[in-house]
């Protein structure tokens, strides 16, 4: 009978302490997990760039060319509000365009009453266009805020915000047209004119852009995805020089033009995915 109750006495004191082991480990491991899931959120700056992002469209006839060289930040107030900084960059690119009919099919496929009347109507000769010469820059800054929420997910939370920006951009571009003279029944016979034209476009470009998104840390890099919708207010200036040399040898240089252009608004769905480095 006392070595039974040794024995059990025995059992009862390995199995606290078993017990005690296992809940005292598992805190420590716990408390691993949240220090470094901690770690992971508990970032303060953000440094990075744009991979993948909408194209800027301010207007149907101005589009940019190529995506720019956009650098990010992020200034993480608390757990839930952050700042936004971006800063887009394009440099001058130059693109040289193919000869083009400047009317449909260099109307031949369309019968000649009609083309006579297309000409009546519109008083414009059947030629060839060319861009020689096509410029195209823009610089800017946008500023933002959004609310950060946590979501169940490791590493992932969510957020809503919004950014203004302000761009200025410039474009130039120089065509080549080719004209031939109407004669009648005698059209595409004659050459008429070949006319040279330089237009510069500078714009002036405020951006109003909500969106919602998601991140993503892994260890000191975060990932961030987005979607909104862009509304683009756009001023600007123009100037347009035209030189017209005509077969007879006569060159007709055009006055300058310049002035201001006609306000545009445009809307647009826009997407963006940025890449940071936080510290």
């Amino acid at each position: 009978m006392r070595h039974k109750l040794i024995i059990i006495f025995t059992l009862f004191i390995i199995g606290i302490s078993i017990n005690f082991d296992y809940a005292q480990n598992r805190e420590i491991i716990q408390k691993s997990a949240d220090s470094l899931q901690i770690n992971r959120n508990n970032w303060k700056f953000g440094v990075g760039v744009t991979l993948l992002q909408s194209k800027y469209s301010f207007d149907k006839f101005y589009k940019l060319e190529r995506q720019p060289l956009e650098f990010d930040f992020r200034y993480k107030i608390d757990k839930h509000n952050v700042l936004q900084l971006d800063i887009p960059i394009l440099w001058k690119t130059n693109k040289h365009g193919q000869m083009v009919v400047s009317t449909s099919s260099t109307l031949a496929d369309i019968p000649l009453e009609d083309c006579l009347k297309k000409f009546q109507e519109t008083d414009f000769s059947p030629g060839y266009i060319q861009t020689l010469q096509y410029y195209e820059s823009m610089y800017g800054v946008s500023v933002g805020y959004d609310y950060n929420f946590p979501i169940k997910l490791t590493n992932f939370s969510s957020f809503a915000g919004i950014n203004f920006g302000c761009y200025d951009y410039q474009v130039k571009f120089k065509i080549q047209l080719i004209q031939y003279a109407n004669l009648g029944d005698e059209y595409l016979s004659k050459l008429s004119s070949i006319s040279l034209f330089d237009f510069t476009r500078n714009l002036f470009i405020f951006k109003i852009n909500p969106t919602v998104g998601i991140r993503y840390t892994f260890q000191k890099l975060l990932f961030e995805g987005s979607i909104g919708y862009c509304y683009f207010h756009t001023n600007g200036t123009f100037q347009d020089n035209a030189v017209i040399i005509y077969t007879n040898d006569y060159i007709d240089n055009r006055p300058e033009k310049e002035g201001y252009l006609t306000s545009l608004h445009t809307n647009q769905l826009s997407y963006k995915i940025s890449l940071y480095y936080t510290f």
